[in-house]
């Protein structure tokens, strides 16, 4: 009977040693899958050249002289409504009268009349007592700039 004890014994050290160990190792799934993705790595840095991929889709890949053209696009149109009208002042004909406006990013004030400009397409239709009126010579929209 000692000899089956020892023999139990034994075997379920031996269990206990081998549950242990596989326990501490790591599964072989992960072990497998760490390999692939290696592997997968070093074939995609030598096959691909990702700027020449990059650089196909136009989307994506600009050069610099559409950049620059699409920076223009963007750019709001200037309004002549963007120079303060300080004043309106009759000339020395009494049916003639003229604008009294500070340029944007100018301090001394400018005096336009009536077919004058500033920033072209627009140009001043007519001067009242107390607005003037722009008109855009391209596509006929008129703007009204009240005094001050």
């Amino acid at each position: 009977m000692s000899k089956l004890l020892y023999l139990v014994g034994a075997v379920v050290v031996l269990l206990i040693t081998l549950s242990f160990l596989s326990h501490r190792l790591p599964p072989t799934t992960e072990v497998a899958l760490i390999s692939t993705e290696a592997v997968v790595e070093e074939k995609t840095e030598s096959t691909q050249d990702w700027q020449a991929v990059l650089k196909s889709v136009p989307s994506y890949f600009k050069t610099p002289d559409d950049n620059k053209a699409e920076n223009t696009k963007n750019e709001p149109k200037r309004m002549p409504t963007e120079a303060r009208l300080i004043a309106v002042v009759n000339l020395d004909n009494v049916s003639e009268a003229a604008g009294v406006f500070v340029l944007p990013g100018e301090v001394e004030p400018k005096m336009f009349k009536a077919g004058e400009t500033w920033l072209a397409p627009w140009e001043i239709s007519s001067v009242n007592a107390n607005f003037v009126t722009w008109v855009n010579t391209e596509d006929n929209t008129e703007v009204k700039q009240r005094l001050f």
